[in-house]
């Protein structure tokens, strides 16, 4: 249990990362306003957070079936979707703290902590 709330630690600082960046793509970033592209951007970064709500209802329910099986589905959507995640961290520059593998990695050792 300890190691897997070392992990689910770090999984809400992931999170919280990728909310900084979501933040860059809205009106706390003036030059976010007049690029058109900042909505796609903060879209792509908002599904990113958006896409966990599986995993946290099937941590609820203390259903390791489910718990795996939203692992591996939110996994997927992030490698999926990997070009355009990176691609809306460069729309409105900042110096972002995480990537996709990063998050998959903490995903990956979730599992890990689970399985032991």
């Amino acid at each position: 249990m300890k190691a897997l709330n070392k992990e689910l630690g770090e999984l809400l600082c992931f999170l919280s990362s990728i909310s900084i960046s979501v933040r860059m793509n809205t009106a706390y970033n003036s030059s976010a306003k007049n690029d058109s592209d900042t909505a796609t951007a903060a879209m792509w970064l908002s599904d990113a957070l958006h896409k966990v709500a599986g995993l946290g209802i099937a941590l609820q329910t203390e259903n390791p079936g489910s718990i795996f099986e939203e692992l591996h589905s939110l996994k997927t959507y992030w490698l999926r979707h990997k070009e355009e995640l990176e691609h809306a961290l460069a729309i409105n520059p900042h110096e972002p703290t995480w990537s996709v593998e990063q998050g998959v990695q903490i995903l990956n050792r979730i599992e890990q902590a689970l399985s032991e």
